[in-house]
């Protein structure tokens, strides 16, 4: 997923964004964690775009 176009994802990345801010009313830490965890992994591979995106979606979890 992480080479593919955007248009090619936004669904995949609307339905994370979703399911992330809903379930951090219930458990910030492991949404926090998680959000770290995939930021880590996209400065690990290259992947920019994934870090922003972590970056972002921590944000407004919060």
């Amino acid at each position: 997923m992480l080479h593919k176009p955007y248009k090619d994802k936004v669904a995949a990345i609307d339905v994370l964004y979703r399911n992330t801010i809903n379930n951090a009313k219930k458990d910030s830490l492991s949404i926090k964690t998680y959000t770290q965890e995939m930021e880590q992994w996209g400065l690990d591979y290259n992947a920019n775009q994934l870090a922003l995106e972590a970056e972002l979606l921590r944000e407004y979890s919060f």
